[in-house]
């Protein structure tokens, strides 16, 4: 629905601009409007970032005791081969 001037011959003025448009905002308050969402999206983006990096973090963790218990398994599978061996060779010796 659009408002139409009284008369043909009714001017335009700043006042009735003004009147007109006092329920749509200005410039300014669309700027400020987004900048308020701007900071809310900035901080939960942050939130949801933080989440992120520290289950990732965990990960990680996880991921390096792994990797150091598997060290460790290697180093004893390594023993336990040559004390199998040592003890093969005794075996041998004994079966002679």
């Amino acid at each position: 629905m659009t408002k139409q001037l009284h008369d043909e011959n009714d001017l335009v003025t700043k006042g009735y601009l003004k009147k007109e448009f006092k329920h749509y905002p200005t410039r300014i308050e669309m700027q400020m409007a987004l900048d308020s969402l701007e900071r809310r999206m900035d901080e939960k983006l942050q939130a949801v970032k933080d989440e992120i990096l520290t289950k990732l973090d965990y990960i990680i963790g996880e991921l390096a005791q792994m990797r150091q218990e598997i060290l460790f398994l290697n180093r004893d599978i390594r023993d336990l081969r040559a004390t199998d061996a040592d003890h093969e060779k005794r075996i041998g010796k004994l079966e002679d």
